[in-house]
């Protein structure tokens, strides 16, 4: 059956909300509109049936809800129910009716007093960026949005652990349309695991949302990866000082470099450390001379790099 194109609000009048869809369809035998309070459909739901008085035919449809609230919100979709098909005369014989449905219509009615809660909150660190978020913003009646958070692991299971990002409320603003909004977080501090909860407000009339879900445990990267391991790994002169140079790119998931030395090639005697300030680019750092064979490996908070033999591999 052909969609039931979405239904437009003709006039928002409270306590009455007058619906208007264009019918494309030509084998329904009525309608079944359904109103929430929420977009998808889970609360505040309630159910009408609507018989097209143009059947068969594409037309335009009108219904009128006479049962709104004044200063509320609600979604509207409507259905278009098609005709019982199968053995309808047997008693227990499979049936089945072809339905189809509109996308769904937000109505504002009057000035509402509360605001719709954001939804699908969601949040992203990637290496060497800030946290970005992301949620669904259900109202068109916000001004902006309180962006709150918490750090630690698992701190986001005690609500009052979180607090309004630096530099007040609303932390965001924005919005006034539903739609998917994505927001940065730049006062993140790298090494930190942070929890994120949002609210929408409207500053004008004081009404906010109750929170989103919470994204919990956004991890810096940083914390969990390990790397990459040292190149260009050289050591001379043979008979000293014996200076090790190597290649590194840095950043922050590098803490420091550990330099070991043995007098065996499987490093099972003789065996040494020092250990080396991180740093990127090409860098050196003085070894014991009592010694043949060299590496090094890179240390981060997410583990070590695999070590890299210095070259000549021994120093002879």
């Amino acid at each position: 059956m052909p969609a039931v194109a979405a239904p437009s609000a003709a006039s928002v009048n409270a306590p009455t909300v007058n619906l208007t869809w264009t019918d494309t369809a030509t084998t329904e035998i009525g309608f079944t509109i359904q109103r929430a309070t929420d977009p998808n459909f889970t609360t505040g739901v309630r159910w009408a049936n609507v018989t097209n008085p143009v059947a068969t035919q594409p037309s335009t449809v009108s219904w009128v809800d006479r049962n709104v609230a004044r200063n509320a919100l609600y979604w509207y979709r409507v259905w278009a129910i098609g005709p019982e098909v199968g053995d309808i005369a047997t008693p227990g014989f499979p049936t089945m009716s072809a339905d189809s449905v509109s996308d769904p219509l937000f109505v504002q009615v009057g000035t509402p007093t509360t605001v719709p809660a954001p939804t699908n909150l969601s949040a992203l660190w990637e290496l060497g960026l800030s946290p970005r978020l992301t949620w669904t913003d259900n109202a068109i009646n916000e001004t902006g949005f309180v962006v709150e958070r918490c750090s630690g692991l698992d701190c986001g299971n005690t609500a009052t652990n979180f607090a309004a990002l630096p530099g007040g409320a609303p932390a965001f603003t924005g919005g006034n349309g539903t739609g998917t909004v994505v927001y940065t977080d730049s006062t993140a501090t790298t090494g930190f695991v942070y929890s994120y909860r949002v609210m929408a407000v409207n500053t004008t009339t004081g009404a906010q949302s109750i929170y989103s879900n919470t994204a919990p445990n956004v991890i810096d990267p940083a914390l969990t990866s390990v790397p990459a391991a040292p190149t260009s790994v050289t050591v001379g002169p043979v008979g000293g000082p014996v200076v090790m140079n190597w290649t590194h790119a840095g950043g922050a998931n590098l803490i420091d470099f550990t330099i070991q030395y043995a007098s065996n090639a499987t490093f099972t005697r003789g065996v040494g450390s020092v250990t080396a300030p991180a740093g990127s680019g090409a860098q050196s750092a003085a070894v014991p001379v009592t010694t043949l064979y060299y590496r090094i490996r890179a240390n981060g908070p997410g583990g070590s790099s695999a070590r890299t033999n210095a070259s000549p591999f021994p120093l002879r």
